[in-house]
Protein backbone atom coordinates (compact mmCIF):
# COMPACT_ATOMS: atom_id res chain seq x y z
CA UNK A 1 0.00 0.00 0.00
CA UNK A 2 1.29 3.49 -0.87
CA UNK A 3 0.95 6.36 1.60
CA UNK A 4 -0.09 9.40 -0.46
CA UNK A 5 -0.05 11.83 2.45
CA UNK A 6 3.40 13.34 3.06
CA UNK A 7 4.65 12.98 6.61
CA UNK A 8 6.41 16.33 6.47
CA UNK A 9 5.48 19.52 4.64
CA UNK A 10 7.17 19.83 1.27
CA UNK A 11 7.43 23.62 1.53
CA UNK A 12 6.66 26.43 3.91
CA UNK A 13 2.93 27.07 4.21
CA UNK A 14 1.57 30.15 2.53
CA UNK A 15 0.03 32.73 4.81
CA UNK A 16 -2.14 35.73 4.02
CA UNK A 17 -0.46 39.12 4.47
CA UNK A 18 -2.54 42.21 5.17
CA UNK A 19 -1.88 45.16 2.85
CA UNK A 20 -1.89 47.29 6.00
CA UNK A 21 1.02 45.21 7.35
CA UNK A 22 3.16 45.22 4.19
CA UNK A 23 3.10 45.09 0.40
CA UNK A 24 5.02 42.76 -1.91
CA UNK A 25 8.59 43.76 -2.74
CA UNK A 26 8.47 42.58 -6.37
CA UNK A 27 6.11 43.26 -9.25
CA UNK A 28 4.06 40.31 -10.37
CA UNK A 29 0.86 38.33 -9.99
CA UNK A 30 -0.41 37.49 -6.49
CA UNK A 31 -3.34 35.60 -5.01
CA UNK A 32 -5.48 38.21 -3.25
CA UNK A 33 -8.59 38.58 -1.16
CA UNK A 34 -10.70 41.45 -2.41
CA UNK A 35 -14.26 42.57 -1.92
CA UNK A 36 -15.55 40.01 -4.43
CA UNK A 37 -13.63 37.06 -2.91
CA UNK A 38 -10.44 35.36 -4.09
CA UNK A 39 -8.73 36.68 -7.21
CA UNK A 40 -5.37 37.08 -8.88
CA UNK A 41 -4.10 40.65 -9.08
CA UNK A 42 -0.99 42.25 -10.52
CA UNK A 43 1.23 44.27 -8.18
CA UNK A 44 3.03 47.19 -9.83
CA UNK A 45 6.27 48.76 -8.70
CA UNK A 46 7.62 51.88 -10.31
CA UNK A 47 9.14 55.19 -9.33
CA UNK A 48 5.75 56.83 -8.80
CA UNK A 49 3.97 54.19 -6.71
CA UNK A 50 3.65 50.61 -5.53
CA UNK A 51 0.13 49.21 -5.77
CA UNK A 52 -2.16 46.38 -6.88
CA UNK A 53 -4.09 46.83 -10.12
CA UNK A 54 -7.34 46.84 -8.12
CA UNK A 55 -8.15 49.06 -5.16
CA UNK A 56 -10.13 46.63 -2.98
CA UNK A 57 -7.33 44.17 -2.07
CA UNK A 58 -7.19 43.52 1.68
CA UNK A 59 -4.77 40.53 1.83
CA UNK A 60 -2.29 38.87 -0.51
CA UNK A 61 0.08 35.92 -0.80
CA UNK A 62 2.50 34.68 -3.47
CA UNK A 63 1.10 32.28 -6.02
CA UNK A 64 2.32 28.69 -5.50
CA UNK A 65 4.88 27.35 -7.95
CA UNK A 66 3.53 25.48 -10.94
CA UNK A 67 3.80 21.67 -10.70
CA UNK A 68 5.65 21.42 -14.02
Amino acid sequence: MVDLVPTQPTSAPFEWVSVEERLPTQAGRYLVIAKGGYDIAFFRTNIVDRRFDRADVSHWMPLPKRPF
